[in-house]
């Protein structure tokens, strides 16, 4: 049996039923190998973190890292809804590289952008970092109430 170190434990309780949920922060498999470490990813490219967040995980064969259109210092770049798609389009480039993974890798996006009628300019960013017909699934939802000069985020899941 696998050996767990157990993160946190969590009870729901409904319709008098109790389900638990683990997270786990590391699993042993049989042979005694950790393969659920959970990895700080960092690129020079990006900069420092400016809050309490990574850049990006990967934890096993899962990479995960959220973007938004800031330069190195941090800051939003200058300009509009395309440029901030390519600035955290790079971003996250340089993430999935530090991971070993590369845009073809990436399983799922979820999106969040200011105004949903821009949709089509990011669109227009976006679609040049995947293979034409190859593209994730994707979630893409308005959100009006971002950080500040902030028009779009990005999740990316990638399998490596």
């Amino acid at each position: 049996m696998p050996d767990e170190r157990i993160l946190s434990v969590h009870e729901n309780k409904r319709n008098g039923q109790t389900s638990m949920r683990r997270s786990v922060v590391s699993r042993t498999d049989k042979k005694g190998e950790n393969n659920m470490i959970r990895t700080q990813l960092r690129s020079d490219f990006c900069g420092e973190e400016h809050g309490p967040y990574a850049l990006g995980v990967k934890m096993g064969n899962l990479v995960f890292t959220t973007q938004i259109g800031t330069d190195k210092s941090g800051e939003m770049v200058a300009g509009g809804i395309k440029e901030q798609t390519k600035a955290l389009m790079e971003n996250a480039k340089a993430v999935l590289t530090a991971a070993g993974a590369d845009f073809s890798m990436v399983g799922k996006v979820t999106i969040y952008i200011k105004d949903i009628n821009m949709i089509p300019d990011m669109n227009s960013v976006y679609k040049e970092y995947f293979t034409e017909g190859d593209y994730p699934a994707r979630c893409c939802t308005q959100c009006v109430d971002m950080v500040d000069g902030c028009l779009v985020e990005m999740e990316f899941v990638a399998v490596i």
